[in-house]
Order: C-alpha cells, then sequence, then structure tokens
C-alpha cells in the first residue's frame, strides 16, 4: 500500500501553505529523511522531510500551486515492486488552480451564515475552517480581517488577534450591518481600485509583507507608544573595535561592527534594567528571564528579526560570528522558526544608510525597540571646550502599559554608558 506524504504542520499554529518548490521528481528513489520538497511560510521556506521509503509515485500538489491546508496528501511514496496502477485515480492538484479558493471543510453552514459578510455575494473570502468557527463565536465579521496566510487566507491566529484587542471597540473589526453603515463607507482598496493604473503597475503582496502590515497595523494602533532619545560618544569603542579587528585580523570569521557592541550594551543593560524585558499579555505583564535579542535584518521581501539568544551573556566574538550566520541565513531564506520566533527586545539600524534618527514601531508582544542612527562627527563641549566627536543617536520607542518613562530612561543611561565605556562590556559574558 503507498505511503502517503502529507503537509505536516511544520510551525507551531502553521495550519495552510504553498509547496514553493520539489526536490525529487516522480520516479525518483527515496529514502525516509531525505528533504522531498520546501513548504513557505509566511517568514521563510522550510525542508520537509520523506516519511518512508520507496519511490516517489505522483506528485499530488504543485510546487506555487494554491495554498494547501496541514494533512493534505501532497504526494505518494510506492513500496518496493508496487504497482504505479494504484495511484491513478488520485486528483492533481497545478499551479493553474493558484487563484482559485481551497475548499473549506468541517464547517457547520449554521456557524458560518452566524457572522454577516460585507461582502455577501461578491468574491469568496478565504479562511482556514477554524477561523471561520471561531469567528462564528465571536461574532466576528471576516471580510474585516486581514488574512496572514498564503494567498490572503484568514488564518486562526488572525482572528485570535482581533479577540485579544477587541476591548477597543474598534468599529473595523466589530461586525457591522449594512444599515449601520455610513452611505460613503468604501473600502480605501476600492477606492484605490478607481485610479488610472495605466502608468503604474500592481505586485502581489507576499505573505510576509501580510504578516508585516497585520502586525505594524496591530502595534501602532493597540500599542500606547512614547519615545526616549540619547546621544551616545563613540569615539571609544571605534578605537577598542578597531585594536580588537587588527588583533583579530588573521583569525577567520573574526570582525567585529558596531552593531555587535550594541547588541552586547543592550543585553547589559537590559540586565541591570530587568524590567525592559517584559511583555503585555492579557492576563498579566510577562518578565522574560533570558535575554534574548532581535536584530532587524533587511531581506527583498522585508524586514525579519533573528534572534541572538542569551546575548549577555555571550563574548564579543561569539555574539559577532552568531550574528553573521543568522544575517546569512536571513538572507538566503534558509532561517528557522526557532531562530526568528520569540525575543524579548528589538534592535533596529540604520545607520549603514547615513540616517540619524528616527522611531521605530514596537514589535509586539515586545514592550522595547531601540532604533540606531549613523555615527557623525559634531561639535561637543568637554571641560569648557568645543570638541569634534563621533556622536550616535538611539530612540527607544516603549509601551507605555508596561514600562513608565522613568525606567526607560534608566536603561538608556546604562546603555549609554556601556556605548561610551566599551572596556566595561568585557567584564561580562564570554561563553
Amino acid at each position: 500500500m503507498p505511503i502517503e506524504i502529507k503537509l505536516p504542520e511544520v510551525v507551531s499554529g502553521f495550519e495552510s501553505g504553498v509547496i514553493a518548490s520539489w526536490c525529487v521528481n516522480e520516479g525518483d528513489n527515496i529514502k525516509k529523511g531525505d528533504v522531498i520538497f520546501e513548504v513557505e511560510t509566511d517568514k521563510a521556506v522550510i525542508e520537509v522531510e520523506s516519511p518512508g521509503a520507496g519511490v516517489l509515485g505522483k506528485i499530488l500538489v504543485d510546487s506555487n500551486s494554491s495554498p494547501v491546508a496541514v494533512d493534505t496528501i501532497v504526494g505518494m511514496i510506492l513500496l518496493e515492486n508496487e504497482d504505479p496502477s494504484v495511484l491513478s485515480g488520485e486528483p492533481v492538484i497545478t499551479n493553474d488552480d493558484a487563484n482559485t479558493p481551497a475548499p473549506v471543510s468541517d464547517v457547520k453552514p449554521d456557524k458560518i451564515q452566524a457572522v454577516p459578510s460585507a461582502s455577501s455575494g461578491a468574491s469568496r473570502i478565504m479562511a482556514s475552517p477554524l477561523a471561520k468557527v471561531i469567528a462564528a463565536n465571536n461574532n466576528i465579521d471576516l471580510s474585516n480581517v486581514v488574512g496572514t496566510g498564503p494567498r490572503n487566507r484568514i488564518l486562526k491566529a488572525d482572528v485570535e488577534n482581533i479577540i485579544n484587542n477587541k476591548s477597543d471597540n474598534s468599529p473595523a473589526i466589530m461586525t457591522t450591518s449594512a444599515e449601520n453603515k455610513p452611505d460613503n463607507s468604501v473600502p480605501l482598496d476600492k477606492v484605490a481600485s478607481t485610479v488610472n493604473t495605466e502608468n503604474s503597475d500592481i505586485t502581489p503582496h507576499t505573505a510576509m509583507r501580510k504578516v508585516i502590515a497585520s502586525r505594524l497595523t496591530e502595534s501602532k494602533t493597540t500599542i500606547p507608544h512614547f519615545y526616549v532619545s540619547i546621544d551616545c560618544e563613540v569615539d571609544n569603542l571605534n578605537l577598542l573595535r578597531a585594536e580588537f579587528n587588527a588583533f583579530y585580523k588573521d583569525h577567520e570569521n573574526v570582525k567585529l561592527t558596531v552593531n555587535d557592541f550594541i547588541i552586547k550594551a543592550v543585553a547589559l543593560a537590559i540586565h541591570k534594567h530587568p524590567e525592559i524585558n517584559s511583555m503585555w499579555l492579557s492576563e498579566g505583564v510577562k518578565k522574560n528571564k533570558n535575554i534574548d535579542i532581535s536584530v532587524a535584518v533587511s531581506t527583498d521581501d522585508g524586514l525579519m528579526t533573528p534572534i541572538v539568544f542569551n546575548a549577555d551573556r555571550k563574548g564579543l566574538i561569539t555574539l559577532s560570528q552568531n550574528m553573521k550566520s543568522l544575517v546569512s541565513k536571513t538572507r538566503s531564506g534558509k532561517l528557522q522558526p526557532n531562530e526568528y520566533q520569540g525575543g524579548g527586545f528589538t534592535i533596529s539600524n540604520l545607520g549603514m544608510y547615513d540616517i540619524d534618527s528616527f522611531n521605530a514601531i514596537i514589535n509586539p508582544p515586545q514592550s522595547c525597540i531601540l532604533a540606531v542612527g549613523r555615527a557623525k562627527k559634531i561639535p561637543v563641549v568637554k571641560d569648557d571646550q568645543i570638541l569634534i566627536a563621533n556622536v550616535m543617536n538611539c530612540t527607544l520607542s516603549v509601551d507605555h502599559r508596561v514600562i513608565d518613562g522613568s525606567v526607560a530612561a534608566e536603561f538608556l543611561q546604562t546603555f549609554k554608558f556601556y556605548i561610551e565605556n566599551p572596556k566595561h562590556m568585557m567584564l561580562f559574558g564570554g561563553e
């Protein structure tokens, strides 16, 4: 009897996805554990291994076809000497079906009908069965929910995010009826569609871009941001970095960057001010015990935030090598879920783009993000004398529900001390 190849739950909460590519062809011999296809999630492409040994008898879901749900059979493996004719009746999903909504099953019709939809009779709403049931039970209008799954598919997490923020009574997420809507309430995307597009192109949203849009919109509309800023002189840091790099110039993969020192300084400042390493949850404030720093990395599809775990315990060389590996994986699409899920604090550095300063949006459920600008020469007063120093501006965005202004200010003072006196960083960490 053939072995079924099913789409696994590659990460926690994963409900459906697109097969990015098949690594084997029909007729190829495969062993259990061989990588046979890659599946695209909202942030990475993840390899999937074969559940058994034999010959790949049939591919049932082509690469880049429509999204398929977890546990969907995507291929079949024939056992040794098994007759291929046993697979003759299996349906195949091709990439021609990519724009066809996935079938919805296991959802009770009365549950779906309990949710009034502003788009009734128009295009069908793509949502997972579980998301539809949860929406129905909580009186959520799916036509107002931004889907973050493949092809804008609404997932369970999208509905749960709205339920968690329902106390805001935002009309954009509550079920509405036609008579309660203003006559001029036209969705912005509909307004945009009336604009002349003769001299423009529309690029479809990627799964990652949709997730970024959803999370940042949630952050700016539900988190009360406030900002504190500080200037840090980096002349001592630059001298120490140059000294280290010159000493280790013959060592492979050892070249410290300013960002390495920033990550270390943030980690040590959090160690002294652990309130910064907290998160707002519906049931209370979560205080993280480990100091795990997310670092924003740009890719062609958008920003990702790989994590330097236990950054306070790492020496600068270990931390630097760790960061270089994470950046390489991120930009090649090989970052694993456990390398970007979590983190208690984020750093976003735009100094390399000659940006003086900026305010970053908090990455929920974290409570802080540090925006780092470039270091530039400016006149400063020292001992009543005007001198020239390299100064870097850093702005901390803070969730006021969790952290007060005085705590944020004390954290930045400690961060500034480590940046301006980098030798003190050598007293901590060094695994």
